[in-house]
């Protein structure tokens, strides 16, 4: 239940942010917390995914196998939904790519159109300290997102 709810609070974190650069609109730099804010609801978002996917592993490798009898051939488990979306098809591949593209540009996408609404001249880069940090910020996900999410 977390887990999908931390997409919606992004989304909504994220617009508050935009609404206060709108309100004040001074300092562009307001948005750099787009980044900080996104990467730690990512990191939420995945950790609990994990805990998911923990959880439905233990299911499948030990309460369905000592529920059923060791049989090895009984490849619909106890109940069916063991294993239903652990099907190795095609239809699959897409969904996990569809998912890990959505997951990606609700914690990230807002977080690139925030860098590249306030980023600094090509000479002023490698001083400005602050975006370079939102712009680590803003790739994590990208980095960890293959190694977090159980697609």
């Amino acid at each position: 239940m977390v887990r999908d709810t931390v997409l919606y609070v992004s989304i909504t974190a994220n617009t508050a942010i935009a609404a206060i650069y709108q309100q004040q609109n001074q300092d562009p730099r307001i948005l750099l917390a787009i980044p900080f804010v996104s990467t730690l609801l990512f990191w939420i978002y995945a950790t609990n995914d994990s805990m998911i996917t923990q959880i439905r592993r233990y299911i499948v490798t030990n309460i369905v196998q000592k529920l059923s009898g060791d049989d090895e051939n009984n490849a619909n488990g106890l109940f069916g939904w063991e294993y239903l979306r652990r099907r190795r098809t095609f239809v699959r591949l897409i969904s996990k790519i569809i998912r890990l593209l959505a997951v990606w540009s609700t914690f990230s996408g807002a977080s690139i159109v925030a860098l590249a609404a306030t980023a600094p001249n090509m000479q002023d880069l490698p001083h400005d300290l602050p975006w370079l940090v939102a712009a680590a910020f803003t790739a994590l996900p990208y980095v960890f997102g293959l190694w977090l999410l159980d697609l």
